[in-house]
């Protein structure tokens, strides 16, 4: 059985998990990205005014496309942060259930558009340190608040699907 090495202490572990986002792959251009997508995709599809109001609270930077790292677009479960964006579409006058619907349409938009347009990279030697960990012959997996289909797309985008069970 293979074993890992951690501050000196020997462990045997059949099963690893990583997070995506901040662990493998650099999240600091993805969410920055996002950012963008989801703004234009408010100003689009709704309004400026809802546009900036979602990028206040959601942690977004709109001069500048900086984000806030502890803020809802780069924690926030995916259900939480489209409540935060309902919340801002409510505010510029659409009843709640138009607001949840549209946040929704929004965030598909700007999905495709961050599929379109931006490219993640892993970490430098993240991809040769888990061919190795798998080759060890141990069970890797994904741990992620993120959403599934989106984390596989990046996953495979990456080349890195097969190695995660």
């Amino acid at each position: 059985m293979s074993k890992l090495l951690i501050n000196g202490s020997r462990y045997s572990p059949k099963l690893i998990l990583f997070d995506v986002d901040g662990t493998l792959v650099d999240d600091t251009h993805r969410y920055s990205s996002l950012g963008k997508a989801r703004y234009m995709a408010f100003k689009e599809l709704a309004s400026e005014k809802a546009a900036k109001e979602w990028a206040r609270l959601a942690g977004v930077n709109p001069k500048d496309w900086t984000i806030d790292p502890l803020g809802p677009i780069s924690k926030a479960p995916r259900r939480d942060d489209l409540a935060i964006a309902a919340g801002a579409l409510y505010l510029d006058g659409y009843s709640w259930y138009e607001a949840r619907t549209l946040a929704e349409t929004i965030y598909e938009e700007a999905d495709e558009e961050q599929k379109r347009s931006f490219k993640p990279k892993l970490y430098e030697g993240v991809e040769k340190k888990l061919r190795e960990l798998k080759d060890a012959g141990f069970i890797l997996g994904i741990a992620t608040n993120g959403v599934t289909r989106i984390t596989e797309e990046l996953l495979e985008g990456l080349g890195i699907d097969e190695l995660f069970s």
